[in-house]
């Protein structure tokens, strides 16, 4: 038996792993060579391999923290509450261990007592039990994660400690032996010395390549400001085109008449230099009628496909920037927007009903990991993407939203390929928005090869976006759809 995650991350790792297992020194190679191999295989497994690996020790957490969870009282009984009764069913066979193997049900005549197997919970198991965690007092919460943190890290201790005879690389030798020992003549240098001085030397490699990444991860959550920097020109154009639509200048929509009851200045002293100038025919058209724009009430829907394809050729950071201009100028125009991803289900970054806050922006940048399946607590499902199921559930979200001009538009860079639906899911969905509903469904392939797109969503679609495109693309298309939008409803 093979967890399906571990079998997942086996794939996208395996030919990193042949690097790391390749990268040995020839046969009675030089101390140097030996050095630098040991550098290169540490640098590829924490640069190429950890990040991958991590979204195991992220779960790791999470299920230690439900094992935490259940023991606390107050918590279990809570939960016990919130649970359906085929969920509360399931997670009683699972402490009592009745759904497991025989070596589980073995166990139960050891005398140390062992948590129950929280892996094999059903996925609406693991979720009522998530939303029921965060639905605790946050001190409550916080203690939980303090006990379950303490927990592995006593596993780990207990692991290095089983095998920390493996691990020493210095024969023994600690940092003050070492430099004790550099002082003496070349004839006493021993070969532990230049063991030692090695393993010194790839320590600091180690600390040095750890501090690296601790800082990337420090300065993860900035990943929105970096994109945002980078199309804060895009969402100033698109800001500016959109409030000439919803803001316009009152002037420039007053027209002049014969009759009415106010008067445009500048027409009168037009109509007296005309005269003055002894002109034959004189505008008389000196009242002013103003025609205010109707007043419009939108609702706008983004869909981005969070699949694996899309960490390709920088769809994803192009999405990711295109979602951020869009986000950022509807929001500065006060006009509703909704955020989604999908893989076999639809990830909710932000809601309708949601302002567009740092935390939010935060949670947004979680779409460039989702393609990874390294966003932590987050889907990580990017093996999938359920257009059919996804796109309806998007549409059935946007129509239950009060607004009277509503826009749904969909960024994908492949096949209908899901878990659970096939290419005619997508058809189906499309014809029941398109007849069913008065919502404005554009579909946007990302990338070449995808001229499908136009295939599933007919006239509204735009295929084989080159991805440095998009955010231009997808501005030129949301001002076209709100100033023309004849051109993209159904006649």
């Amino acid at each position: 038996f093979v967890d399906d995650d571990v079998w997942e991350m086996y794939q996208q790792l395996k030919d990193e792993v042949e690097r790391v297992e390749n990268a040995l020194p020839s046969y009675q190679g030089s101390e140097e060579e030996v050095m630098e191999k040991a550098i290169e295989r540490y640098g590829r497994t924490y640069k190429n391999i950890w990040p991958i690996a991590k979204k195991l020790i992220e779960e790791d957490k999470e299920m230690q923290e439900m094992q935490e969870m259940l023991k606390q009282r107050g918590a279990f009984e809570k939960l016990m509450r919130q649970l359906g009764d085929e969920l509360q069913k399931e997670l009683e066979q699972i402490l009592s261990g009745e759904d497991g193997d025989s070596a589980d049900k073995n166990s139960k005549d050891d005398d140390t007592a062992k948590d129950p197997d929280l892996s094999r919970m059903s996925k609406e198991l693991r979720q009522a039990m998530r939303k029921s965690f965060e639905s605790l007092p946050e001190d409550v919460q916080q203690a939980i994660r303090e006990r379950a943190q303490e927990q592995l890290r006593q596993m780990e201790r207990e692991f290095v400690k089983k095998h920390e005879s493996k691990l020493t690389e210095n024969g023994g030798l600690d940092d003050t032996e070492v430099e004790n020992k550099a002082e003496k003549s070349p004839q006493e240098a021993s070969p532990d010395l230049e063991r030692a001085r090695r393993a010194k030397r790839i320590g600091e490699v180690m600390e040095e390549t750890e501090a690296i990444s601790a800082s990337d991860s420090e300065h993860s959550g900035s990943e929105y400001e970096r994109s945002y920097q980078e199309v804060s020109s895009h969402i100033e154009r698109l800001y500016k085109r959109l409030e000439g639509l919803f803001h316009p200048n009152i002037k420039k929509l007053a027209q002049l008449r014969s009759g009415g009851s106010k008067i445009n200045l500048d027409a009168v002293f037009k109509r007296e230099a005309q005269r003055g100038g002894g002109a034959q025919s004189i505008d008389n058209k000196i009242f002013e009628v103003t025609h205010f724009p109707e007043p419009r009430d939108y609702a706008v829907t983004l869909l981005v496909d969070l699949s694996s394809s899309m960490r390709n050729s920088s769809k994803i950071e192009q999405a990711f920037k295109g979602t951020i201009m869009l986000a950022e100028a509807l929001h500065r125009l006060g006009i509703k927007t909704e955020i989604l991803g999908f893989q076999d289900e639809v990830i909710v970054f932000k809601d309708f009903s949601t302002d567009l806050t740092d935390s939010i922006r935060e949670k947004m940048s979680g779409m460039l990991k989702e393609v990874q399946g390294l966003n932590p607590r987050g889907h990580n499902r990017p093996g999938a993407n359920d257009d059919g199921p996804c796109l309806a559930l998007a549409s059935k979200r946007l129509g239950a939203w009060p607004a009277k001009h509503k826009t749904l538009l969909v960024i994908s860079d492949g096949q209908p390929s899901g878990f659970h639906s096939d290419e005619r899911d997508l058809e189906n969905t499309v014809r029941d928005i398109n007849t069913k509903t008065d919502q404005v469904l554009i579909g946007l392939g990302l990338g070449k090869d995808t001229g499908h797109v136009e295939h599933f969503y007919g006239k509204n679609s735009l295929p084989n976006i080159q991805p440095e495109e998009l955010p231009d693309k997808l501005g030129d298309l949301l001002y076209d759809v709100i100033h023309s939008p004849g051109q993209y409803h159904r006649s």
